[in-house]
């Protein structure tokens, strides 16, 4: 299968990026997914405010996987936030693909540093960021706190 990676359009790809989003918050969250959905903004505000959103779509035009990085205030640093990629999808290289065409689109606006984190259990994830040469750089909890621990990741 090949797939078309492109950028996000918020007014055409709202809703079945929010459907994917959907999807992502179930595996990670489980039963308590309907609190966080009810506290999403609409989709389409949150792909207007990312710097980059890029959707990977299959033959079909169906949304299989997603990434996205916003770009801080300095201009010269970023924040890769939002890769998904369907499970049915994964390990064909899909996450990889749409991480390096991130990582391209940034380069291209002046970022110099992009930064990352990563769930500490998810170990394909940190291959996939170390053989694209991000660094670790830090454990930490994430912003749900309890126990969940991330790693700080960069790329300079």
């Amino acid at each position: 299968m090949s797939e078309n990676i492109r950028e996000a359009i918020p007014s055409k790809d709202a809703k079945p990026y929010g459907r994917l989003q959907i999807k992502k918050a179930k595996e990670g969250f489980g039963p308590k997914t309907d609190l966080l959905i009810k506290k999403t903004e609409k989709w389409e505000d949150r792909l207007r405010r990312k710097s980059i959103t890029l959707i990977a779509e299959n033959n079909s035009g169906d949304i299989i996987g997603t990434s996205g990085a916003q770009i801080l205030k300095d201009g010269k640093t970023a924040n890769l936030r939002g890769l998904y990629v369907l499970p049915e999808e994964r390990r064909k290289g899909l996450g990889t693909k749409l991480v390096r065409e991130t990582l391209t689109l940034l380069r291209s606006r002046g970022v110099e540093t992009v930064l990352t984190e990563i769930d500490v259990g998810n170990t394909g994830s940190l291959i996939q960021h170390l053989a694209l040469g991000f660094e670790v750089l830090s454990t930490v909890k994430d912003g749900l706190g309890k126990h969940y621990k991330k790693l700080r990741l960069a790329l300079y």
